[in-house]
């Protein structure tokens, strides 16, 4: 970094902290230098962050941004707000808008983190459906007993899980996908006959559906 441009024109809502310092280093879109915003003045907006960054055409709140701030970071995160548009940016961009793109991207991390579990889910359901095979009928919940540290209801998302791998809404919403599985797990008691059959008998139908008829036929046999 190492910059030497002197003070040029300034974010207008730098004017709402009492302390504002330089930092060492110059914005590449509007070649201003950015500084740090802090000691919210008592007159300022409350919507304002307690401390902020801010050039002649962006601002940010410091918990946006990724510290100690480097030129390539502030570069970014200008883009992903205003974009690459030949405006003088006066007007500022919204912290909002930033704060939605952070929450954005939070959102497809933890679907990333979701697949990943999702992945465990169906490897363990595939052992669990191989040694359920291989066992006398009516010894699957003793097996469960002895051998797992986790709960039937749990090695019955895991089945369901592994059974519905190919499903397409896996993909398109996990979050839903996996509440759905635990919504048919309450539904159908681990190693209940009748269900167990239901789900190895007859044609595949879309998974929505199939936990819609497992908790009505519940729900059902509840009232008897």
């Amino acid at each position: 970094m190492g910059k030497t441009k002197t003070a040029g024109v300034r974010h207008p809502v730098l004017e709402s902290y009492g302390t504002i310092r330089p930092a060492d280093l110059l914005c590449s879109k509007c070649g201003e230098v950015v500084y740090h915003g802090s000691k919210k003045k008592d007159s300022a907006d409350a919507t304002l962050p307690k401390s902020i960054y801010a050039c002649r055409c962006a601002y940010f709140s410091s918990s946006q941004l990724v510290l100690p701030l480097r030129e390539e970071e502030w570069a970014r995160e200008v883009k992903s707000i205003i974009g690459g548009s030949g405006g003088d940016g006066q007007a500022g961009a919204d912290p909002l808008a930033a704060e939605a793109a952070t929450i954005n991207s939070m959102h497809e991390e933890l679907l990333r983190v979701g697949m990943t579990m999702i992945e465990r889910m169906i490897a363990i359901g595939e052992k669990l459906a191989g040694i359920k095979g291989g066992l006398p009928h009516g010894s699957w919940q003793q097996w469960m007993q002895e051998h797992l540290t986790f709960s039937p209801r749990t090695a019955q998302r895991y089945l369901l899980v592994f059974k519905h791998r190919d499903d397409p809404r896996l993909q398109e919403d996990p979050v839903d996908f996996l509440e759905e599985v635990r919504g048919r797990a309450l539904a159908e008691p681990p190693g209940d006959p009748v269900s167990e059959a239901n789900l190895e008998s007859g044609p595949k139908m879309p998974f929505f559906r199939a936990t819609l008829i497992a908790r009505h036929n519940s729900a059902r046999t509840s009232r008897y």
